[in-house]
């Protein structure tokens, strides 16, 4: 009898030929939120960084320039943008940043609070950036400078999150980019029309003349900042006025050069820009 139990104790204690091991226990699963779980997709055409992009003389200037800034719960747009007034730069929002249409960027959420007192405007673009999650790089133009706010590989807009989880984001935007483009258009007639004013110019081109010259003379005289797009042709054309108000004039100019006339926005400077009209503007 005690033999047989301690040979049965032996044979408890060794490993059998044929156990099998148990299978790991399977992770719990994470907690629904009620939202179809999808991967995130990654735009392998974005940059990872852009730092080295800022050429080093640019970015020596950004670091002399000087600025205060105290923020509380702000969003990430209205962070930059109350940056970007407060230092008087141009600058420019990546196309990338608009990857459903309309007129909203897609940055993204986070609420924004800072104080900068007497920090360099390179230090202030970094602090804000890295809080986003979006990289800039800065160009200089004589005294101008352009600072260029840029989406990375790893930036999630708060849209972009919410089509990652399955909201056909798509269907929100949508009914409002015809609104935004009426409303667009309205506001760039009503900005031509607030960015000539009163004044009068002159011209006198009795002989034709090539129609980038007359554009040039003409907003000189009138005091606004201009662009004209590549594609517009060379072309050359006879006008004589005396004292009539601006905007007529270049009216009448592009008229005769079959140009199109709208505004757009550089920092704090409203630009006049001179194009080749589309079919639908025809």
């Amino acid at each position: 009898m005690k033999r047989t139990t301690f040979f049965a104790a032996c044979l408890a204690l060794m490993p059998s030929a044929f156990a099998q091991e148990a299978p790991p226990a399977r992770p719990a699963d994470p907690p629904s939120l009620g939202l179809p779980q999808k991967t995130t997709k990654v735009n392998l055409n974005l940059p990872v960084s852009v730092k080295d992009k800022t050429d080093k003389k640019t970015r020596e200037h950004l670091e002399k320039l000087k600025v205060s800034l105290e923020l509380k719960g702000a969003e990430g747009e209205k962070a930059l943008l109350s940056l970007f007034k407060q230092i008087e730069v141009d600058y420019t929002f990546d196309p990338n940043f608009y990857p459903f249409g309309g007129e909203e960027l897609d940055l993204p959420e986070r609420a924004i609070s800072v104080k900068l007192t007497n920090s360099s405007v390179a230090r202030a673009l970094d602090a804000l950036t890295n809080a986003l999650n979006v990289g800039w790089w800065a160009e200089r133009d004589g005294d101008r400078v352009a600072v260029h706010v840029v989406k990375l590989r790893d930036t999630v807009g708060k849209m972009e999150m919410l089509a990652n989880l399955g909201v056909n984001v798509k269907d929100i935007v949508a009914p409002s980019i015809a609104l935004a483009a009426e409303a667009m258009r309205a506001a760039d007639i009503a900005s031509v029309a607030n960015v000539f004013s009163d004044k009068k110019v002159s011209v006198s081109a009795a002989s034709p003349k090539p129609v980038a010259e007359l554009i040039a003379e003409l907003c000189k005289q009138g005091e606004v900042v201009f662009a004209i797009d590549s594609d517009v042709p060379s072309k050359s054309v006879a006008l004589v006025f005396a004292n009539v108000p601006m905007r007529t004039a270049l009216e009448v100019l592009c008229s005769t050069a079959g140009l199109s006339m709208s505004t757009s926005r550089k920092g704090e400077r409203t630009v006049v820009q001179f194009s080749v009209p589309t079919k639908k503007e025809e």
